[in-house]
């Protein structure tokens, strides 16, 4: 009897266990202090990250080189944007690391002190996943805004004021 639960057991968590990581998201946040300046993070499951840039042989070690930060750095700036007040900012790569099961990219950039509104796409992994979800959280002045991207969102405005 006691064999039949945990047999029965381990037959319903398999499925749990079997796509636990298949969130299929990206998360972003953008961080906008009062004298325009704007820094960027991205979390990215890296095992999404490799497949996406067909990785099989080499895995998510590819990241920490020379090769996979520039590769992550094109891509990133292919696949998010930000515009602000009509006019499109330059993102400023700094670097990515590895962490667990994740990648955090970051970047940064400067916006006029007085920018009223934002423009902000995140396509990233969507040529990987159709139904992938990205979340882009915008902080400003102790305000959190959330935006979120499926595939085919247009660009998304923001007010900071």
């Amino acid at each position: 009897m006691k064999k039949a639960i945990i047999a029965l057991l381990l037959v319903l968590l398999l499925p749990i266990t079997a796509v636990a990581h298949r969130m299929n998201s990206a998360y972003s946040v953008i961080e906008v202090e009062k004298g325009g300046y704007i820094e960027i993070t991205h979390r990215i499951f890296a095992h999404d990250l490799e497949h996406s840039f067909n990785l099989a042989d080499v895995g998510m070690d590819y990241f920490a080189t020379k090769a996979g930060q520039d590769a992550l750095k094109i891509y990133l700036e292919r696949d998010f944007s930000i515009s602000a007040d009509g006019k499109p900012v330059t993102l400023k790569y700094v670097g990515s690391e590895v962490e667990g099961d994740l990648v955090y990219s970051y970047f940064e950039a400067k916006i006029k002190p007085k920018t009223r509104n934002l423009l902000i796409n995140s396509k990233i992994l969507f040529e990987f996943q159709k139904d992938q979800n990205n979340y882009v959280n915008v902080h400003f002045e102790g305000n959190t805004k959330t935006l979120t991207f499926t595939e085919g969102s247009d660009d998304k405005a923001i007010s900071l004021w």
